[in-house]
């Protein structure tokens, strides 16, 4: 259980960080360079997510069985499915609920991060949740 609670904590503080790039870099490609919050959101989630799983990879699951450039496809497979969702539920959470994309962003954030760590723990990083 020890290291079931160490992996989702180290990940999820890790996903809590790239989060924070994620949500600053969303705010300026949208408030600054004038781009659409869907594209700007995009964007920003790739280039966190890169970081997400170089840090991942290299605090929380040292010993996978995968090497960096064998796992970061697997990862990649799995944000860009992320990537479909969060756009999805940042669309439903801005055009048909009406909250506004930064109030949306976390809440999105939240249900993809959990489903981010299950999903990454047993296929790009060929871990077990307790050992």
């Amino acid at each position: 259980m020890r290291v079931f609670l160490y992996r989702f904590a180290g990940f999820s503080g890790l996903g809590i960080v790239a989060f924070i790039f994620d949500f600053i870099l969303l705010a300026f490609l949208k408030e600054v360079a004038g781009m659409h919050y869907l594209r700007a959101a995009g964007i920003a989630f790739i280039i966190a997510t890169s970081f997400h799983y170089l840090a991942a990879r290299r605090i929380v699951f040292k010993k996978s069985s995968r090497s960096y450039l064998a796992g970061y496809p697997y990862f990649i497979a799995v944000a860009i499915v992320n990537l479909g969702v969060t756009l999805g539920l940042m669309k439903f959470a801005v055009e048909t609920i009406g909250l506004y994309y930064l109030l949306a962003r976390p809440l999105v954030s939240s249900i993809v991060g959990t489903l981010n760590f299950i999903i990454n723990t047993k296929l790009t990083f060929r871990a077990s949740f307790f050992n």
